[in-house]
């Protein structure tokens, strides 16, 4: 097994934002960031694997599933915790995983494929770009709240800009 000695991704926002009040991430940070995750899950799916946890762990005190290899080096991203994961022949239409990263086919217990991890690293960009918002779920939701929420939007409406730091 790998020692990843940079930490959580959550861990290295955090830091990052207590060292330095004016911005949080740059484009580029970001780019960086969503980039390591998607070379990550690249090479799962073309192992027919699917992860089905993608989440930075930043709006709920959960576990997160994306780390650093070095500390502060943003081209080191690991996706770590295959608890869930599954290979694509089996996957089958159980709902699992965190409910405010899962794509609506898992929601509503439809058939799925590798996608929902991309629905998943969704949320994860707009959160890194948003100084931790997330899109749809807010504070005061519960879960049954959210999925209602998530089942009855027909569109949404996105802030033109982010602003650039972290609100915890």
């Amino acid at each position: 097994m790998e020692l990843l000695e940079g930490g959580t991704l959550k861990e290295f926002l955090i830091e990052r934002y207590n060292d330095n009040n004016d911005y949080l991430l740059l484009e580029e940070e970001c780019s960086s960031i969503i980039k390591g995750i998607f070379e990550g899950l690249n090479h799962l799916h073309s192992l027919n694997i699917i992860h089905r946890d993608i989440k930075p762990g930043m709006i709920i005190n959960n576990i997160e599933n994306i780390m650093l290899y070095k500390k502060g080096c943003l081209n080191s991203i690991k996706i770590c915790d295959f608890g869930l994961s599954t290979n694509l022949d089996d996957s089958d239409s159980r709902k699992c995983g965190t409910l405010i990263y899962m794509a609506p086919e898992l929601i509503l217990q439809q058939s799925y494929n590798e996608s929902i991890d991309s629905w998943a690293c969704g949320f994860v960009l707009y959160i890194l770009c948003s100084g931790g918002m997330h899109p749809i779920y807010k504070n005061d939701h519960d879960y049954d709240q959210y999925e209602e929420s998530l089942k009855s939007v027909q569109t949404w409406d996105f802030p033109e800009k982010f602003p650039m730091y972290l609100k915890l």
